[in-house]
């Protein structure tokens, strides 16, 4: 409406003026220049303008109509331009100027300039490639040099994206339509493939089994996309199998991490189903920290005693929540081998040692989560503490920063590697902040609540239900933990 006002009175102006001129008659100002000259020339300008906007607004409201979308501002501005050109070429031929004249020297002088600004042309020809394709939007994520680049916003010269590490880059859009870029949109989720390899003698089913429960474990992965998993080369002559296994992550920009996660925790997830590494038939399992860990000598003594055996290092033994105290005076008949946990696993029971109930944590932290275990037969894990350790980090990270600037990050991550809990690593940061009335307004900011964490020495049990898997509470490992399946006697 506002629009439609202003061509109206734009309209009513170059009316006025051509009013004026025709009445304007031999009237004379500023010397020999007659009034009438003057009007002429201000009613050209008016008139020019009128048409270029008028006409503007006409082929655009085309345009969007045949490509059933909005136009761009590099597309508005094409047309404007082009408009522009036609319409001051007209009106100059209608008051007697050479328009051939006039249109060789602006070739002339465009062609200069074009050899003087190459590169920047060429950055412009691609900025308005990629605008007009419109295959590269605002949200979107791109991999460049196998990083992530989340787009913050567009011109006609480059790129400005931002990093997951919160680096700001600039990318010339003349390297983006001149290379091969992967776009990922960003209101979607991605599609991230890797290729893992097991030994040709494990059942493929197992491989599978458990590599979909450690995929579904990691955060940012999407629950509603199924992991697919299938075999995609068999290398006889090394007695190893590779499988394509595809996952779903919710951002795009998550895409890196969650396949950084995923490797990292590949070895655990092999170690603790005894699942052997690529090799012929009946080579040596995954590595096991059996030899680290003298698991006999946690036979017949007593769960109270055991941090008095020599060269073991037990903290006392304590129970976890719900377990009956008097288990503290029973002793251990059997020993399971010793499990390995990375960083942020939940820690359940693996699938070969279903004869085991108790577990007793002999290295390494655990913490206590909250949400809702694994469900028999599910497809994926229902919790909604996913990422919650990461997520409070990121925010912590992020009130800092408006407190101090760009050194939260580090700040943080120095204060992690410390003590990794969040609520010691808010206290701990909260001292970068000079300002006592700014500390407090971040420690308010930043409600966390401390979660409780196990040394070497807890032992725990089984959540009850028809999944006799995950640990009772739920636990997720703190950097490393090993874990022991155990017996008691009765």
């Amino acid at each position: 409406m506002v629009r439609l006002v202003s061509l109206v009175g734009l309209f009513a102006l170059t009316a006025g003026l051509w009013a004026l001129y025709a009445l304007s008659g031999d009237y004379r100002v500023f010397g020999g220049v007659s009034t009438a000259q003057v009007l002429l020339w201000v009613a050209w300008v008016a008139t020019a303008l009128f048409l270029v906007l008028t006409i503007g607004r006409l082929v655009m409201a085309v345009a969007s109509a045949l490509l059933d979308r909005d136009t761009t501002g590099l597309q508005r501005g094409i047309i404007y331009a082009v408009v522009a050109f036609v319409v001051v070429s007209v009106i100059l031929a209608a008051l007697g100027t050479n328009a051939t004249a006039l249109l060789t020297t602006s070739f002339i002088a465009t062609a200069i300039v074009g050899l003087a600004t190459q590169s920047t042309v060429g950055g412009l020809v691609a900025g308005s490639t990629l605008q007009l394709d419109r295959v590269l939007r605002v949200g979107d994520v791109i991999i460049l040099d196998q990083q992530p680049i989340e787009v913050m916003s567009m011109s006609w010269r480059s790129i400005v994206g931002h990093k997951r590490d919160g680096a700001v880059v600039i990318i010339p859009n003349a390297r983006i339509a001149d290379g091969q870029i992967d776009v990922i949109r960003g209101d979607q989720p991605a599609r991230a493939e890797i290729i893992i390899t097991a030994a040709l003698a494990e059942p493929p089913h197992r491989v599978g089994q458990v590599l979909v429960e450690a995929i579904h474990d990691i955060p940012g992965v999407d629950p509603a996309h199924p992991v697919q998993f299938a075999p995609a080369e068999y290398r006889y002559g090394e007695g190893s199998v590779g499988y394509r296994v595809n996952y779903w992550v919710r951002r795009p920009h998550d895409l890196v991490s969650a396949q950084a996660m995923l490797m990292s925790r590949l070895w655990y997830v092999f170690q603790r189903e005894n699942i052997p590494w690529m090799g012929q038939p009946g080579a040596a399992p995954a590595p096991n920290p059996g030899a680290l860990w003298k698991t006999e000598a946690f036979k017949g003594v007593r769960l109270d005693q055991l941090a008095a055996l020599p060269d073991v290092g037990l903290q006392p033994v304590v129970l976890a929540p719900g377990l009956n105290p008097g288990l503290l005076g029973r002793t251990i008949a059997a020993c399971g081998p010793p499990l390995c946990y990375a960083d942020g696993e939940r820690i359940m029971r693996p699938h070969r040692v279903t004869d085991f109930s108790l577990f007793l944590l002999v290295e390494g932290e655990v913490r206590e989560v909250s949400g809702t275990p694994w469900h028999d037969g599910a497809a994926h894990e229902r919790h909604t503490v996913l990422s919650s350790r990461n997520m409070a980090i990121e925010r912590i990270v992020s009130h800092l920063a408006r407190a101090i600037g760009p050194y939260a990050e580090t700040a943080v991550r120095e204060a992690a590697a410390i003590d990794p809990r969040p609520a010691a690593v808010r206290t701990a940061v909260a001292a970068e902040i000079e300002d006592a009335q700014a500390r407090e307004v971040f420690l308010r900011g930043v409600p966390i609540e401390d979660e409780a964490c196990f040394q070497s020495g807890l032992v725990f049990g089984l959540q009850d239900g028809a999944y006799h898997r995950s640990s009772s509470p739920p636990l997720r490992a703190v950097r490393f933990a090993v874990v022991v399946p155990i017996t008691l006697s009765s």
